[in-house]
């Protein structure tokens, strides 16, 4: 599953220049992926964490830019 993560968030990082809101539904489509998982407790809640820190991340970045527009 990190890998799933890791390659899904180099996914995101590139679409995040032409198309955030793309980028965004990546992180979000990833999220649902790792709920749906069948991990233990302790790791989805770690995996859950990295893939909301590049949420909260990608969410800050597209406010920015529609504040500068």
């Amino acid at each position: 599953v990190m890998r799933e993560i890791t390659a899904a968030q180099r996914r995101a990082e590139e679409m995040q220049e032409k198309d955030p809101r793309a980028a965004l539904q990546e992180l979000l489509q990833l999220h649902e992926h790792v709920e749906k998982a069948d991990l233990d407790d302790v790791s989805k809640r770690r995996l859950l964490g990295i893939v909301n820190r590049s949420v909260a991340e990608m969410e800050k970045q597209i406010a920015a830019t529609l504040e500068g527009n």
